[in-house]
């Protein structure tokens, strides 16, 4: 028979206590009066420091609170859960809109051009006259220019009943590429998608909605899942031998540990993108059809005047006589521009803002959004950020649902009398 240690007290109450054992006397030993004999063994005593907050709640307290974060996290993943699947989705995709989407959009290759800045203003007077030709009674609310060399014009028209309408054309010859609605533009679309849910600013406000529920999904899921001192690399590690369900649910909680900061990263910043589209004033749509607007071509040289030595990124109509034109600026940033405005009617300059006082929400929060402030390093972040969420976002819901479907059958073999078989999930330790 082995010796089987128990404790029975403790001595003293110093540093160093004393603690006094017995164990049974094996078959055969010369049995003391009392069947067992007495070992005491001295060894320091362990202190453990717990702050007055956490002595005050009891168990019942921590459990209540462990509880409240994982029905938060899974009630809030559960409503937003599509809608942050088609957000990370979306986001992933955009993420290689630089060179995926001038040729998703042109349908064809536009011819490759290598001139300079002085023809711009001759080939947007060419530009105008082909959209004045091809839609005379729409008005020109925004031109692109091309980023690349082999990429085309992009501009953003509204019809005479209120819709949206677009047109790519040949950066060299000015003809038509491709036009029509947003559904003929695949980059276009999936951008619509992404800030404002082909909806406008509803749509913008509905992706509020969904950050916040990002955001609280995963605070709450990072909560519920911290582990105690001693246990991280338990926590951080997917135990073999289990079954598939515990295996699934090891992999999203570790998976959501490990993304967390940059999945809250990338959600702040969506929210600094999307709050200042919801509340900002919208600018007065221009009132000049293609067929009577003025010559964009004057108010381009004169704003490129203020900066000669940058690329235009694109012009924007502002009701009936304003002009923005912007710059890009990328020694300042990824998507650093200057601005110039310009009053079409009276040929002036109203307005100049430099790159390096340019403050919009999308200048200084989209390069953090998107990664571009970090180059590759920055892209990768980016897209492991937009692939997790995607994965949690079918995840979460796919272990609710295998949960709900074996309660239900539990609940049916219960009521016609058959045994039902042990389905609890075992707790995750952490």
């Amino acid at each position: 028979m082995g010796a089987a240690w128990r404790a029975t007290h403790v001595q003293g109450t110093g540093p160093l206590q004393v603690l006094t054992r017995e164990r049974p006397i094996p078959h055969g030993d010369r049995a003391r009066p009392g069947g067992s004999c007495r070992h005491s063994a001295t060894f320091p005593a362990r202190r453990r420091t717990v702050s007055p907050r956490v002595a005050a709640l009891g168990p019942k307290d921590l459990m209540i609170t462990k509880r409240a974060l994982y029905q938060l996290h899974k009630y809030c993943g559960l409503v937003a859960a599509v809608f942050i699947l088609i957000q990370a989705a979306s986001g992933v995709l955009l993420l290689f809109q630089d060179t995926l989407g001038p040729r998703l959009d042109a349908g064809r290759p536009p011819t490759q051009t290598t001139d300079g800045a002085a023809a711009d203003t001759v080939r947007l007077r060419r530009l105008q006259a082909v959209l004045a030709t091809a839609h005379p009674n729409a008005t020109l609310r925004r031109l692109d220019f091309p980023s690349q060399a082999d990429a085309p014009y992009l501009a953003h028209l509204t019809d005479p009943d209120g819709r949206a309408r677009y047109v790519a054309l040949d950066p060299t010859s000015a003809g038509i590429l491709r036009d029509g609605s947003v559904w003929r533009f695949p980059a276009i679309a999936l951008l619509r998608l992404h800030d404002q849910m082909l909806t406008g600013r509803p749509g913008t406000a509905v992706i509020i909605l969904v950050g916040l529920a990002t955001l609280m999904v995963t605070l709450t899921g990072l909560a519920h899942w911290w582990p105690r001192p001693g246990r991280w690399r338990q926590s951080l590690t997917i135990q073999r031998g289990q079954p598939a369900r515990m295996i699934l649910r090891q992999g999203h909680r570790i998976l959501g540990a490990v993304a967390a900061v940059v999945i809250a990263i990338s959600t702040l910043t969506g929210l600094t993108l999307a709050v200042p589209m919801v509340l900002a004033a919208p600018s007065p749509p221009p009132t000049a059809t293609l067929a009577t607007m003025s010559d964009w071509g004057g108010a381009l040289v004169l704003a490129r005047a203020r900066f000669p030595a940058h690329p235009v990124r694109d012009l924007r109509s502002r009701g009936a006589d304003l002009l923005d034109v912007y710059f890009r600026a990328p020694e300042y940033g990824p998507v650093a521009v200057h601005q110039v405005t310009v009053d079409l009617l009276s040929g002036h300059e109203t307005l100049s803002v430099p790159a390096d006082r340019n403050t919009d929400a999308w200048v200084v929060a989209l390069p953090i959004h998107t990664g571009g402030m970090a180059g590759a390093t920055g892209l990768g972040l980016a897209l492991f950020a937009g692939l997790s969420l995607a994965t949690l976002a079918i995840t979460g819901p796919a272990m609710w649902l295998h949960l709900a479907l074996v309660k239900a059958r539990n609940r049916r073999r219960r009521m016609a009398g058959a045994p039902s078989p042990v389905t609890a999930i075992q707790k995750v330790r952490s």
